[in-house]
């Protein structure tokens, strides 16, 4: 193990000594392990607490040694979103189209706790800036509001019972610091860090092909429904708990675009030619909203009895629908 320590930079090598850290329990040193370290500067976090979130308790400037790196089979799904096939129904930005890596992780802080949590970063080097991990985190954080308002709404529909939840893990934005591997995560790389407790991810609502489960497609539509059909919270990939809560990971905002002027005059020369123009496949429109949530779970009806969440947007621009942003 020695060996393997000395291995690495000696900034980590210090990092381990001066906090007098157990060279076994960072490292992570097994025969089925990479044998590599990283350590992280957290440079944006959140510690308020809510009713919608997993939080790591991670501060900016805190300083992280992490372990091994491994890739359970059980995490195969959080790479779906950005195959080849899937790609090409999204939208041409960065929390669509760029492919990242994720990893498992044991994370030591400076106060020797230690939690189990995902690192993520982009697989194209020139994709790993700091203003790119941060849409992970913007994403995460309005995921989390409307978790926390669905989570109130569910239970004040409970009657005095408790009501399962659905909590968004916060990522925090790290850079990496000193690094073992440095040809892969080489010093300086941004990425994200998110506390998550299993090592298999459940897609929950994705393409509409996935297993219907109640309560995050209940949340799906509330969040539709709340945001007047402005925003879709896609991509609802995590883990159940023993007691029906859910745990997301990495969910992605699918945002209407503010109709411009051009926009608005394409569109409705496209529509006047038989299409739908741009915004209409790409955005969050009435056909998207029944591909990904088909049928309504009862609680639905607490909210939008009428199923009406996919038409609300209808006429945002002032031309009916010809702005694209109708179903």
């Amino acid at each position: 193990m020695g060996g393997a320590l000395s291995s690495c930079s000696p900034g980590i090598s210090a990092f381990l000594e001066d906090r007098q850290f157990s060279t076994a329990a960072v490292l992570g040193l097994t025969s089925s392990s990479s044998n590599q370290a990283l350590v992280l500067r957290v440079e944006k976090s959140t510690t308020e607490a809510s009713l919608g979130a997993v939080l790591g308790g991670f501060r900016v400037g805190d300083t992280l040694a992490l372990d091994h790196l491994r890739v359970p089979d059980g995490f195969e799904p959080l790479g779906a979103r950005f195959r080849e096939g899937t790609r090409s129904r999204w939208p041409e930005t960065y929390r669509f189209q760029v492919s990242r890596r994720s990893w498992r992780v044991n994370v030591r802080s400076e106060s020797g706790t230690v939690q189990s949590c995902v690192l993520q970063c982009a697989v194209l080097p020139q994709e790993r800036t700091l203003a790119n991990a941060e849409l992970d985190f913007v994403d995460a954080g309005d995921a989390v509001a409307y978790a926390s308002r669905f989570n109130s709404h569910q239970q004040q529909q409970a009657e005095g019972e408790t009501a399962p939840t659905v909590k968004v893990a916060v990522p925090a934005v790290c850079s990496v610091v000193e690094s073992c591997f440095p040809a892969m995560i080489p010093q300086g790389t941004a990425c994200t860090l998110t506390p998550f407790p299993d090592v298999d991810v459940q897609k929950f609502v994705f393409d509409g092909t996935e297993d219907f489960l109640e309560l995050p497609q209940t949340f799906f539509h509330y969040a539709a429904f709340s945001s007047n059909g402005k925003h879709f919270v896609c991509d609802l990939q995590g883990t159940q708990t023993d007691s029906g809560d859910i745990i997301l990971i990495d969910p992605v905002i699918l945002r209407a675009a503010a109709p411009s002027v051009n926009g608005v005059v394409n569109a409705a020369a496209g529509a006047a030619m038989g299409g739908t123009g741009p915004q209409a496949v790409m955005g969050p429109t009435g056909a998207r909203f029944d591909e990904l949530h088909p049928k309504c779970a009862q609680l639905c009806h607490s909210f939008d009895a009428g199923r009406k969440t996919a038409k609300r947007n209808v006429g945002l621009c002032g031309m009916g629908g010809a702005c694209g942003l109708s179903g």
